[in-house]
């Protein structure tokens, strides 16, 4: 199964690429006939590459929602004593 995520919702997950007004993001103009559809990204895809910060969070939010592959369940004790499950990618965490 695939699951497939517009950008503009990847990028909420981190405030400092939510600091635009959503005007300036807005993609179409329904009142103008002239205007296009496009995403104005304001962010280059190598500061995407070099912030791990981001990488961390998606790759967390996949590997906890117990859909991906291949994966191995791995249990653990989190800093309060409460157990934990999560799911490793290739043997890694």
């Amino acid at each position: 199964m695939w699951a497939i995520f517009p950008l503009q919702d990847l990028l909420a997950l981190k405030d400092k690429y939510t600091t635009r007004p959503a005007a300036e993001e807005t993609i179409n103009d329904p009142t103008n006939p002239k205007h296009y559809w496009r995403f104005r990204v304001h962010v280059t895809l190598e500061s995407l590459l070099d912030d791990k910060d981001i990488q961390s969070t998606i790759k967390d939010l996949v590997t906890s929602s117990g859909r991906s592959f291949p994966g191995k369940k791995v249990e653990g004790v989190d800093e309060s004593g409460e157990k934990l499950s999560k799911v490793q990618l290739n043997g890694k965490p």
